[in-house]
């Protein structure tokens, strides 16, 4: 299966990352900052994506996957920002066909 990975770089994400991988999945983790990611196995795809800033690219990379992982979590200090992020993330989900599934954590 091939997974798109919103939110890879975070403790959620990066958990939910090595398990796909372990399970043999294909996939693509996401972050802003992409230099968080560097330390994943090179068969990991890493694209940079800012889901507040980039609908569009999140639409793209959602059309070759064939699930969604939000793992999203704002900047320190905005989490307000939380719940914008997740709308986008499912509009562009309704938009694409593509299945969600949304997971955080606290902490």
């Amino acid at each position: 299966m091939k997974i798109l990975i919103l939110g890879a770089s975070g403790d959620v994400g990066r958990e939910v990352t090595t398990e796909a991988q372990n399970r043999g999945h294909q996939i693509t983790a996401s972050a802003r900052n992409v230099l968080r990611l560097s330390s994943l196995d090179a068969e990991i795809k890493i694209e940079a994506l800012d889901v507040s800033d980039d609908i569009e690219k999140l639409e793209w990379l959602m059309q070759d996957h064939d699930v969604v992982v939000s793992a999203l979590r704002p900047v320190a200090g905005e989490e307000a920002k939380l719940v914008s992020m997740t709308n986008t993330v499912l509009v562009a989900a309704r938009k694409t066909g593509k299945p969600v599934f949304i997971t955080g954590g606290a902490g």
